[in-house]
């Protein structure tokens, strides 16, 4: 992106400098028309690609945000909240009201279902994180909220 910005500022340079030779007034209306296309046309075409890739940005922080809030609400009795992360103590988690025929495969495709959430939540979370301070992305990357952590699944094995 910078290098395509850089070759059409340079290209607007050496046509500005081409019309400057000729002082006519036909010249003069073709270098406003020129001065027209080089700034006005790329600006747009920058706030359009930065409106769009901020809203993606933004889109992304709501949906782990709000993973990140059902996730700690579902299971409020069964998390221990750390200093940088939060851990699911998932036998202990409410899994209840799933007593009935195949229970065991249901709390397994659950149990899959939750890591699976887990281990993309977290994967954003780091990237959004790292994105977020970097100089250059951090006003285009909406990053992750102070509360935020990183989630962990505790399994306790009955064996032993």
């Amino acid at each position: 992106m910078i290098i395509i910005l850089s070759l059409l500022a340079l290209a607007c340079f050496i046509g500005n400098l081409l019309y400057n030779s000729e002082p006519d007034w036909h010249t003069k209306k073709l270098r406003v028309k020129m001065r027209f296309l080089c700034i006005f046309w790329p600006v747009l075409a920058i706030m359009v690609f930065w409106g769009i890739f901020i809203q993606v940005s933004y889109d992304d922080y709501l949906d782990q945000r709000a993973f990140y809030d059902a996730t700690v609400e579902q299971y409020a009795s069964a998390i221990t909240m750390y200093d940088s992360y939060a851990e699911i103590d998932v036998e202990s988690a409410a899994w209840t009201d799933l007593k009935y025929k195949g229970y065991q495969n249901n709390i397994s495709g659950l149990i899959r279902n939750l890591r699976n959430h887990i281990i993309n939540y977290n994967v954003a979370f780091v990237k959004k994180n790292r994105y977020h301070k970097n100089p250059f992305f951090s006003w285009l990357v909406v990053g992750m909220d102070d509360d935020m952590k990183i989630l962990k699944m505790k399994v306790v094995s009955q064996g032993s």
